[in-house]
């Protein structure tokens, strides 16, 4: 009798245990197809968008692209702002500078601190004034954004629409360049999704109420395409100053 407990004891693990490894099994077939369908959608979307999209570092074209990127940081860091050399990194910098400038204007006014935070804090567009020896017509080079997250997806849009204006009136060469390329990730989703709204219904307040979190797959695929398409945008823009 002790003999057949052990058998069986000894079956009901191995049972367990091939349970275990098809589950196991099960699960990463699962993961594989999922990455490799994101990865399809990653690669039928880069296609789709041909030279808008920033190469793949991992490619000789990339490393060449990236190779450039680099000199164009180096030399607008030194060269591209009033008042001597301020470090960027493209397109972090410069995406986060108009946001970031825009919030802490309202933050509590009259501090020193908030002073001092405002001065070391630059925008595109004082660069581009600096550059150009004019300013940007309707956009002043330390302006405020609205609190409010539509008004102020749709207050950079516009401004960043001003200035590609501005500068194709200068002579350079930006028509592949696009004002939501400019945005930073999050204000870019909002503004797709404000697109996306007014074309469908047009009644934006409602569709807030409704708003859905979009899938995650979506969403990250979203934002790998959108970094390259957004650091190709700032590199051919800067190139036309």
């Amino acid at each position: 009798m002790s003999q057949f407990e052990v058998s069986s004891s000894a079956y009901e693990s191995s049972e367990a245990s091939s349970e275990s490894i098809l589950h196991d099994g099960g699960q990463r077939k699962r993961a594989m197809n999922k990455a490799y369908k994101s990865y399809s959608n990653a690669e039928a979307a880069r296609r789709s968008l041909g030279s808008a999209v920033f190469s793949d570092e991992e490619t000789e074209e990339g490393i060449f692209h990236q190779e450039v990127l680099y000199s164009i940081q180096r030399w607008f860091s030194a060269n591209g702002w009033p008042g001597g050399a301020y470090p960027i990194r493209i397109p972090d910098s410069l995406r986060s500078g108009v946001t970031k400038q825009g919030s802490e204007s309202k933050s509590k006014g009259g501090s020193s601190d908030a002073n001092n935070i405002r001065k070391d804090l630059k925008t595109i567009y004082e660069m581009v004034v600096h550059l150009a020896g004019r300013p940007i017509p309707g956009i002043p080079p330390n302006g405020s954004l609205p609190a409010n997250l539509t008004e102020r997806v749709k207050q950079i849009y516009w401004q960043h629409s001003t200035m590609l204006t501005f500068i194709r009136n200068q002579g350079g060469c930006v028509a592949s360049v696009k004002p939501e390329y400019l945005m930073e990730p999050k204000d870019y989703k909002h503004w797709k999704w404000l697109q996306e709204v007014e074309d469908a219904s047009g009644d934006v307040d409602a569709a807030i109420q409704k708003r859905t979190v979009p899938n995650e797959d979506e969403a990250m695929l979203a934002d790998a395409i959108f970094e390259a398409i957004s650091k190709r945008a700032w590199a051919d823009g800067l190139l036309q100053m």
